[in-house]
């Protein structure tokens, strides 16, 4: 809860939350006014799913009406970017299937702040309950609500919360009736007998001892972060410091404030006066000019920067840096990108199955059951036309493709409409190509 906590601070790019010393580091008062916070963590996310959910879902089934009436109702694509951006920044995804006033299921995603899995007792991999845990307030009382998950139903619960030296206990258990106005329509106990969840995780990496995913946040990222931003900024004070030039000269040259009677200089620096004597010529007034060299605290955020997109496996031209405009070829480029790309299909193996489970059990759960669905995601490389052509044009060569089904489908992979390509290589007037 911790680590979730932390890196939703950090994905909102609300450090000061999670790293308060740098304040004192960076200027005397404690505040962090002036200090820059640098959103690298929230871009890796972003541009992960730009290719991953950057394009529309493809969804197939037979019963096409059904899935897609779904699909629209639970905004599916929205509902799964949400469930992968959690998934990506905090490790978990969390979905969740609900029937609405009408019976009909709809998909939501959860943060899974709220998500508590109760596995099985010397088996980290069987989960028995799924527990989705919320707080509410009824006048200047708490109270925990409770949603517990098991394969055969849903039972709702509402705890008291006890406040004390120690910190917030829970309490007694209190009849579920008595939330009627709170959750309206909600019964204490539902029987699905679907034989399996109505809350599916996506999780992110994981290993034989993890029972939650591992978030792309890793540790040795935020260390890299942490040093950045502070020997970014620690620069950037001194140059701001020293862009309003200081004066030295004279104590004499100093005019009297009016009110407070005290020595006074207008300018936008500060002036150091030194006592003179009147007898002596007057010295030249000179700015105090700084003469430091910033070039090896440039080096080393340079280097930082590049650890940083390392650790995030973010290659520096996702952030369209590094080319300086050249013109470079598809295939250079995928080879550029390949740190973001195989992240992009570690996620997307972990996304698909349980998309499609969540659209299965939708379809069971309101008495509508499908045999099967297909769910592709479409790849988000931006495409070159003289490559593609080139690369279709060596395709159509091929007698794998020879024929209406073979030359339509490779139409369709210059975006042609399906309907449009058929009727292309139905034309006669082809000549037979």
């Amino acid at each position: 809860m911790a680590e979730y906590n932390e890196n939703i601070n950090i994905r909102e790019n609300d450090l000061s939350k999670v790293w308060p010393d740098l304040n004192r580091k960076m200027r005397e008062d404690n505040k962090d006014a002036l200090l820059l916070w640098l959103g690298y963590f929230w871009k890796s996310t972003q541009r992960s799913m730009d290719f991953l959910l950057g394009k529309q879902i493809m969804i197939r089934s037979e019963e096409t009406p059904e899935v897609n009436d779904f699909a629209i109702a639970s905004d599916f694509h929205q509902t799964l970017f949400e469930a992968m951006v959690d998934c990506d920044s905090l490790g978990d995804g969390i979905l969740k299937i609900y029937k609405d006033e009408d019976g009909k299921s709809v998909l939501q995603s959860n943060c899974p702040t709220i998500w508590y899995p109760i596995i099985e007792r010397g088996n980290l991999r069987k989960i028995v309950y799924h527990v989705l845990a919320t707080t509410l307030k009824r006048d200047e009382t708490q109270y925990l609500k409770a949603e517990i998950h098991s394969k055969t139903d849903i039972e709702h619960r509402v705890y008291e919360l006890v406040s004390g030296a120690s910190g917030t206990s829970l309490g007694r258990k209190l009849d579920f009736a008595g939330f009627s106005d709170e959750f309206p329509g909600v019964q204490e106990i539902e029987t699905h007998e679907l034989g399996d969840f109505l809350v599916i995780p996506i999780s992110n990496i994981r290993t034989s001892k993890d029972v939650y995913g591992r978030s792309s946040y890793s540790p040795s990222a935020k260390s890299i972060a942490r040093k950045l931003i502070e020997r970014y900024n620690q620069i950037d004070r001194v140059l701001d410091k020293h862009t309003d030039p200081n004066l030295i000269g004279p104590k004499d040259m100093l005019e009297i404030n009016p009110i407070t009677h005290k020595p006074m200089f207008r300018g936008g620096g500060r002036y150091f006066g030194y006592l003179h004597d009147p007898s002596l010529p007057v010295p030249d007034i000179r700015y105090l000019t700084w003469d430091g060299n910033l070039v090896p605290a440039e080096t080393s955020i340079q280097r930082q920067i590049g650890d940083l997109f390392n650790e995030l496996e973010l290659p520096p031209v996702a952030m369209a840096k590094d080319i300086q405009g050249a013109v470079v070829s598809g295939t250079a480029y995928r080879l550029m990108l390949t740190p973001l790309l195989a992240k992009v299909g570690r996620l997307g193996r972990a996304m698909i199955p349980q998309a499609k489970k969540a659209i299965l059990l939708a379809m069971r759960y309101q008495g509508t059951p499908v045999e099967d669905v297909d769910i592709q995601i479409q790849d988000a490389m931006p495409r070159i036309p003289l490559e593609e052509s080139q690369r279709i044009a060596i395709l159509g060569q091929l007698s794998h493709f020879a024929g209406e089904v073979g030359g339509a489908w490779l139409l369709e992979q210059l975006d042609i409409p399906e309907d449009k390509a058929i009727e292309i290589m139905r034309d006669p007037t082809r000549g037979g190509l």
